[in-house]
């Protein structure tokens, strides 16, 4: 299948989708799906002619074919989502299967006066104005096919929100799974989370799948953030191997606002996680620090986007890479200082193990700077084990895995730490140690 026939294909899957919608959606919803569907049908996919896609190759996802979820008759037991549970802490928690919300494994009750948690489908229908017009925010910033596709099928998600000067305290874990092996679904979450001034809150998203899944994620993320708003972001992304993932994030934060977010890949075939970060007021920051496994054939891609709009704001993102087998990753990063953007700080980071002859990393790490009075850093490194350290570890009688799986994780503990969740590092470190 070549690329036309691929948009042919998404093509298809809308018109499926929307007959399965019916007529519940309110008007500016369809006027905004049969925009998304027209923009894709025009411009289809990215490809490696564009700078932001010249790393990564989509021959392996368009040869591909999804079926679109339907409402599924659930297997999936509480035991088993008990094990794709991230952290000990007691949370407030939404388990979606095969695309939609399974409210009789989620907990979304008893919580505080001013925090609003949902599923999006529940929203979608509602007929306050309020409601469309943070709806309508959540379909914006849309600008390739893949943002195209998810505006056009999107049926479920997360909403989050949370009212002026209110802190969530509990940890919200969301968890997005599967039960289908014989056929490969396209699966499509577009989550809004809004925290108003002075608000704070913790999130925890995490993506897993059967074994043999061959499943495609699409995921569109919409972060807001008011003056003085707090967010603390993990995201886990752990996959079967036959599957396809791709995420975007739009996060736009207001004066005085902090987000801290851990993002760790090691599942899927092929995967790639686009984040674009606006710092709109000042004195705002962004702390984004990444993880990513891969071995065998897998591509692992991270694009960061983060725009120094106004003076006096911080930024600091670190990731770092661990490769095996004849697999492939590519960091592709970008921090853009506006001409006025005065006192900014930004620094830029990525370093990667491989572990291979046959691995490769394409990282590419780049600083645009319009402004003179700034400090900013960006640097990248590749290497391997430290034959020294591996040479002291064999001499106190460990053997040569174990001594190499435990430099991998003292160099993947850099980025994890921070982390204020309870149980979340020791459930990614397990993770880690399945894979090296």
């Amino acid at each position: 299948m070549n690329a036309d026939d691929a948009v042919s294909h998404y093509t298809q899957l809308a018109a499926e989708t929307r007959l399965q919608r019916g007529a519940d959606e309110p008007r500016w919803l369809e006027e905004r799906r049969a925009s998304a569907l027209a923009s894709f049908t025009a411009g289809g996919f990215p490809t490696r002619k564009q700078e932001g896609w010249r790393y990564t190759s989509l021959d392996k996802l368009l040869t591909q074919t999804f079926a679109t979820p339907r409402e599924p008759a659930y297997r999936i037991s509480q035991k088993s989502i008990s094990s794709l549970r991230t952290t000990d802490a007691e949370a407030v928690r939404l388990v979606f299967c095969d695309g939609h919300l399974v409210e009789p494994l989620s907990d979304i009750n008893n919580l505080p006066d001013g925090i609003q948690i949902s599923s999006l489908r529940d929203r979608l229908t509602s007929p306050s104005k309020q409601v469309s017009e943070q709806l309508d925010r959540l379909f914006e910033n849309d600008y390739e096919g893949f943002d195209y596709i998810n505006t056009t099928l999107a049926k479920d998600g997360l909403w989050l929100e949370v009212e002026a000067n209110v802190s969530l305290e509990r940890p919200i874990e969301v968890i997005h799974t599967s039960q289908q092996r014989d056929m490969g679904l396209l699966l499509v979450p577009r989550n809004l989370v809004i925290l108003h001034p002075g608000a704070q809150a913790t999130l925890i998203e995490h993506y897993s799948s059967p074994p043999g899944s061959t499943d495609f994620t699409n995921s569109v993320t919409q972060i807001s953030l008011g003056a003085d708003a707090k967010l603390e972001h993990y995201r886990l992304q752990n996959e079967g191997m036959q599957t396809f993932h791709k995420s975007k994030l739009n996060i736009r934060q207001a004066g005085n606002s902090r987000y801290r977010g851990i993002a760790v890949n090691l599942g899927a075939s092929w995967a790639r996680t686009d984040y674009r970060v606006r710092l709109e007021g000042e004195q705002s920051s962004c702390r984004l620090n990444g993880l990513y496994i891969t071995s065998d054939q897998q591509l692992s891609d991270f694009h960061l986007d983060v725009d120094h709009a106004v003076p006096g704001c911080h930024s600091d993102e670190y990731f770092k890479g661990i490769l095996l087998g004849a697999s492939r990753a590519v960091f592709d990063g970008r921090v853009r200082v506006a001409p006025d953007a005065q006192k900014t700080e930004a620094h830029l980071k990525n370093d990667n193990l491989l572990l291979s002859r046959n691995a490769e990393i394409d990282t590419k790490p780049v600083l645009e700077i319009f402004a003179d009075d700034v400090q900013c850093s960006h640097g990248t490194t590749v290497g391997q084990l430290d034959d020294e350290q591996l040479f002291y570890l064999r001499s106190r009688g460990i053997d040569e895995q174990h001594a190499r799986s435990m430099l991998c994780h003292g160099f993947a503990r850099e980025v994890l730490a921070g982390c204020s969740v309870s149980g979340f590092i020791d459930y990614v470190s397990n993770a880690i140690e399945s894979r090296i």
